[in-house]
């Protein structure tokens, strides 16, 4: 595991599995990567996978294995040609020509609607998005990428936000990283607790718009 850590690369590759289901790769290493979809496969099952990486098409077989069902999956590559693992060792060397997109966020909302919402705004002004609908999921894709900003919803469902604020100021990659948290209504007391775990800013969503959000995003990130 700690070899793998060091030589991934977090990313976002869109990929394609068995010529129809569609994905998201955020971390790549030379042996595999991770996807994540909601689609549902076996463990063990050997797939085809579809992506560019270092500006060329690859097209590859892998196998399924530690599944998260309804957030992800773990991908092995199996008979890479000679030439797929040049491309993956320069990618992963930072050799290559295509640079990967470090600019993501992780949205945490049990709301599919309003996540549709905040992602657009996000996915404008050029994040990543990795969605999460829970605080279990939350945390799943806390531990498989680095974001540049966290936006929770207050009513988040599961692990509660003040539990994922605690996590994320217990590990050393994640404490540094801004959030902004999303409620129905101001409570003092609430925000207090909020901005001593590390919380950046706190917005109400019924007077937010979509300039504002962007806006308060961008106040955030300059901070």
């Amino acid at each position: 595991m700690e070899d793998r850590v060091k030589q991934r690369v977090l990313t976002q590759l869109p990929v394609t599995i068995n010529g129809s289901v569609k994905a998201n790769c955020f971390d790549i290493n030379e042996e595999g990567m991770y996807v994540q979809t909601e689609d549902v496969f076996k463990s063990k099952e050997i797939i085809n996978l579809e992506f560019d990486l270092d500006c060329r098409k690859m097209t590859v077989k892998g196998t399924v294995r530690h599944i998260e069902q309804g957030f992800g999956f773990g991908v092995k590559f199996i008979n890479l040609s000679a030439e797929d693992r040049i491309n993956l060792k320069r990618f992963i060397s930072g050799k290559g020509t295509c640079e990967p997109n470090l600019k993501i966020a992780v949205l945490i909302d049990s709301s599919t609607q309003t996540r549709a919402v905040y992602k657009y705004r996000l996915t404008h002004d050029g994040f990543s998005v990795i969605e999460a609908e829970n605080g279990s999921e939350a945390i799943k894709a806390l531990q498989l990428t680095k974001p540049m900003i966290v936006i929770i919803d207050m009513q988040t469902e599961g692990i509660s936000v003040y539990k994922i604020l605690q996590y994320m100021q217990s590990k050393e990659d994640l404490k540094s990283v801004p959030t902004l948290i999303l409620t129905t209504r101001f409570v003092p007391e609430e925000a207090e607790k909020l901005l001593g775990l590390g919380c950046k800013d706190y917005m109400v969503k019924a007077t937010t718009t979509p300039n504002l959000f962007s806006e308060k995003i961008k106040r955030i990130l300059k901070k």
